[in-house]
């Protein structure tokens, strides 16, 4: 399972903060048990999770885009590594400050 993570944990992670309260408590659990430290799985993931978020602002499925949004609120209150500019400029290669 572990060469998949870098896969499974953006989207995981955004499907955490489905509109449906039902798929919310479903990701909720398949995240608890597949991801045992949070926190650090998302440092580890915040490339690939911001990519996915950001890539899919724009989805033509309602739920999609507000999945990401919520995720994207709580992404960005993670830490100082994940900071909006930290982000942005993440997004962009061979930018660093």
């Amino acid at each position: 399972m572990t060469p998949y993570m870098s896969d499974i944990v953006p989207l995981l992670y955004r499907y955490r903060f489905d509109p449906n309260p039902r798929t919310q408590t479903a990701m909720n659990s398949i995240w608890h048990r597949l991801v045992p430290e949070s926190q650090r799985a998302v440092d580890q993931h915040h490339r690939k999770i911001m990519q996915d978020l950001v890539s899919n602002l724009v989805a033509d499925e309602y739920r999609v885009r507000h999945s990401c949004c919520a995720a994207l609120e709580d992404f960005v209150r993670g830490g100082p590594q994940r900071t909006l500019l930290v982000c942005a400029l993440s997004l962009s290669p061979g930018t660093t400050l």
